[in-house]
């Protein structure tokens, strides 16, 4: 698919395994800026939990580090990090509330990661894409805070309201962003 006709355009040769610093790369500003963000506050989620704050902020730094040099496998650990930091959080008895924000918040920059790097590999630095990464960004946040307001619902009906019940309706919402989330590979997404 071509820009042309609604897809990505063609990634550059090597593109899929990421750009070297010498090269034009640069994340996409929204995009990446929203990822810190996000990271940030699943970070201050698992704050009362020294195992998931510890976790979390080795997430974070993956998450950083993949954004700085184009490396969307960086970006991938970061969330995985950021979202096992909430886990372990929420296992050590974290309330419902703050574990789905910090699962929610740790999905939300994991696919704002993706995206500004993606984007900066494809387009380079310099491209405007601001537009495209506000879009895109309006669903990731939608769909984050929906089934976020989901998981929090099926915790409060639940009559025992049982730790083992957030914790599986964590993992569901973790499942489903994730499923929301990712990559389409029949939109001609280079990274997919």
């Amino acid at each position: 698919m071509t820009a042309s006709d609604g897809g990505w355009p063609a990634p550059e040769p090597g593109a899929g395994a990421g750009v070297e610093r010498g090269e034009d790369y640069a994340p996409a500003v929204v995009s990446g800026g929203l990822a810190v963000a996000a990271g940030l506050l699943a970070v201050a989620a698992v704050a009362g939990s020294t195992a998931g704050a510890v976790v979390g902020l080795a997430g974070l730094t993956a998450l950083g580090g993949g954004l700085l040099v184009g490396r969307g496998a960086g970006v991938t650990a970061g969330g995985a990090l950021l979202f096992a930091g909430t886990l372990l959080a929420g296992a050590s008895g974290g309330t419902a509330g703050v574990v789905l924000a910090g699962a929610v918040a740790s999905l939300v920059a994991y696919d704002a990661g993706d995206r500004a790097v993606r984007l900066g590999r494809t387009l380079r630095r310099g491209a405007d894409t601001v537009r495209v990464e506000l879009v895109h960004l309006v669903g990731t946040v939608t769909a984050g805070a929906l089934a976020g307001g989901l998981g929090l619902l099926v915790f409060e009906v639940h009559p025992r309201n049982a730790p083992a019940l957030w914790l599986a309706a964590t993992l569901a919402v973790g499942i489903a962003l994730a499923l929301v989330l990712r990559p389409s590979s029949a939109a001609g997404d280079p990274g997919a």
